[in-house]
């Protein structure tokens, strides 16, 4: 069942399921990773607290214990605004509360606060997470949460593919798994976009947990 935070969300969510969307209508292919290395040009590291590799064809990240509140992230080099990254993730291997997520910070709101929004496979819980909320860059502290809403638990996470999408626009907002749904959130307020915007894809644990594997593989991003 799909979690949302507030009974508005919800009664968006439905409305904008029925909605007929074209799922891959305009995106373009940023990475599939199959040159073997890292590409600088399109790529910069966060390597802090996982081991970054490319492995078949594919984004190998092996998150490592005793990194609290650390992330680890390859982050996009866009050359113009993005207004959505789609990619294919999996978890092989994970323990404790490691996320493996897609994430970005394109928009900062009336009072400064920096805009951000995850999609994130959680192993330990069994679900795939969407996240929206204002984050005080200067303190690293969470202002205020905009939707919390989770695709249907459990379902299988460990060893399993998905086709994640996630957009950033200033309104509405929309994130998907194939096979799982849609969540879509109206955000209420108009925002700025930021000079330096950030997206990325990557691994986190808030309390340290770990170690975690997973693989991140074909990531778009619509302009």
């Amino acid at each position: 069942m799909i979690k949302a935070s507030h009974i508005f969300v919800v009664a968006v969510l439905v409305f904008g399921v029925s909605v007929a969307i074209p799922a891959h209508a305009g995106w373009v292919l940023y990475d599939d990773f199959e040159s073997g290395s890292i590409d600088p040009t399109k790529w910069n590291i966060d390597d802090s607290s996982a081991t970054i590799s490319i492995e078949g064809g594919q984004a190998k990240f092996v998150h490592q214990q005793g990194h609290a509140e650390d992330p680890s992230y390859l982050l996009l080099k866009p050359t113009q605004s993005v207004k959505a990254i789609r990619a294919k993730l999996r978890v092989e291997s994970c323990s404790g509360d490691v996320r493996v997520r897609v994430k970005g910070n394109k928009w900062v709101d009336d009072q400064g606060y920096e805009m951000y929004q995850q999609l994130a496979a959680d192993a330990q819980n069994q679900t795939i997470h969407y996240y929206c909320g204002a984050l005080d860059k200067v303190n690293s502290v969470d202002q205020y949460e905009l939707f919390y809403g989770q695709f249907y638990r459990p379902i299988p996470v460990l060893g399993q593919t998905y086709s994640v999408e996630i957009s950033f626009t200033d309104n509405w907002l929309r994130a998907s798994v194939d096979g799982l749904g849609d969540l879509f959130f109206h955000a209420g307020a108009s925002w700025t976009e930021r000079e330096d915007p950030f997206y990325g894809i990557g691994t986190k644990s808030v309390n340290g947990d770990g170690p975690c594997t997973a693989y991140f593989d074909d990531v778009y991003v619509k302009y």
